[in-house]
């Protein structure tokens, strides 16, 4: 985590900035490949155990959470079935500026979404911009 000093340690993706405001720097490949892992444990939820979408929630703390919402919401495939729910826990809506929601994702994933406002990693600004952000785009 580059953010650590480049310390090798367990991450979604990773991390340039501390705090984490509105103008942090993404890391696109390594969400991707996040994003892709969640995809996967969804596709085998659907095909060995026969769960429905529809029947899960995804949800994370901090970088889960923005992998949470990226997975939930962000470039769906068109005519997927929407998740359950989504929870972000003190998280952050990364890739803000290349947000492609769904109308069935937009309005068939409920989401609950808090964040300690003394957060002083992840700034609490975090939640309204990315509710907000979510809101006027779906």
């Amino acid at each position: 985590i580059t953010v650590n000093g480049g310390e090798k340690m367990p991450g979604w993706f990773d991390v340039f900035d501390w705090p984490i405001g509105v103008d942090a720097k993404d890391d696109p490949k390594g969400l991707a490949m996040s994003v892709k892992r969640i995809e996967k444990i969804v596709t085998q939820l659907q095909t060995e155990e026969n769960i429905d979408p529809s029947h899960i929630v995804l949800g994370g703390f901090s970088q889960g959470g923005a992998v949470a919402l990226m997975a939930a919401y962000n470039r769906r495939k068109k005519g997927a079935i929407p998740f359950a729910g989504c929870i972000c826990m003190s998280g952050w809506l990364p890739m803000k500026d290349y947000l492609d929601v769904s109308e069935e994702s937009a309005s068939g994933t409920p989401l609950f979404w808090a964040h300690g406002q003394y957060d002083d990693k992840i700034l609490a600004e975090q939640q309204m911009y990315g509710v907000n952000k979510l809101e006027g785009v779906g």
